[in-house]
């Protein structure tokens, strides 16, 4: 243990900054037209009108909740489901989202970055906490680098490799390599859509596929087994992810590790269920929050 705080992120995290909710992205890809300027992209993957269309007619009436759901069950479409996924998802980092005047009312990045502050570079990079995210997007990574450019005067791409090195892991893999850009440099103003989902698609992994064995997965587990605190935000509890995190067997290897989680959204019953199976205990039901900022300001302050 050395008293360092993991923060372990769900699509809930991301919602405040205009990326979807699992359902909500399912939703997305179905509205994707099946005309142009979309059937040149994916012809240019090798998919057809046609392919295209029975994928999006199999996924609405097989009453998957999301899209990693169905492509868990329906393999054989693993490849349109992915595309599809970057599709939705391209353009939705929006940076104005991440700062005044337009900053969502549960701005938990603010929340983050206030208790992390302190007096230097040197100093944060230093502070024992670190950030476990299965989210694709980077808008977290962007609103870092925007202040600690501004606060440490330290160069975005230099604040960007230490971030992706040290403080964030993606097990699931990213919409593209984030190098400290501006986010509106990530789409039309840099790359053309191809280029965008390409890059996308050597990246992200969907749950069915993720290995447990990547490096990412395990320096997540590695993180966890020295920490004395895990805070799950927006966080779906998954049994594939749980699993691939390392619970419920670190509550048994760990006693140290105090968790907490927000779980707005998921039944009084399904949370019991939840804390009982993964953490021994059914104290986290009655651990309740106003919002994601208040869990961060009350947790990770206590990490030196």
């Amino acid at each position: 243990m050395n008293g360092s705080t993991v923060v372990i992120l769900g699509a809930g995290a991301s919602k405040p900054y205009g990326l979807p909710l699992g359902r909500e992205l399912r939703d997305l890809v179905l509205k994707i037209p099946t005309h142009d300027p979309t059937t040149k992209l994916l012809k240019r993957f090798n998919i057809s009108d046609e392919d295209f269309k029975n994928f999006k007619a199999d996924l609405q009436t097989s009453a998957s909740p999301t899209v990693d759901a169905f492509l868990e069950k329906r393999p054989s479409w693993m490849k349109i489901g992915k595309i599809a996924t970057a599709i939705a998802l391209d353009g939705k980092e929006k940076e104005e989202k991440l700062f005044p005047p337009n900053q969502p009312k549960d701005h938990w990045y603010e929340a983050l970055w206030h208790s992390l502050q302190c007096a230097s570079w040197s100093a944060l990079k230093k502070k024992k906490v670190r950030v476990i995210t299965f989210n694709y997007d980077r808008t977290l990574e962007c609103y870092l680098c925007g202040v600690i450019e501004n606060n440490f005067k330290i160069s975005r791409s230099k604040a960007a490799g230490w971030l992706s090195e040290e403080f964030v892991i993606h097990p699931h893999g990213t919409l593209g390599e984030y190098k400290g850009e501006r986010l509106h440099w990530l789409s039309m103003d840099r790359k053309d859509e191809y280029s965008r989902i390409k890059e996308a698609l050597r990246s992200i992994v969907v749950v069915s596929e993720a290995n447990p064995k990547t490096l990412a997965f395990s320096k997540s587990r590695s993180l966890l087994k020295q920490a004395e605190t895990g805070v799950f935000l927006g966080f779906g509890f998954n049994k594939q992810n749980m699993t691939r995190l390392g619970f419920p067997g670190l509550c048994y290897e760990i006693p140290h590790l105090s968790v907490y989680a927000s779980h707005r959204g998921i039944h009084k019953d399904d949370w019991q269920r939840i804390c009982l199976n993964y953490f021994e205990a059914p104290f986290m039901s009655k651990q309740t929050w106003p919002s994601l900022s208040k869990i961060i300001s009350k947790f990770i302050s206590k990490s030196g």
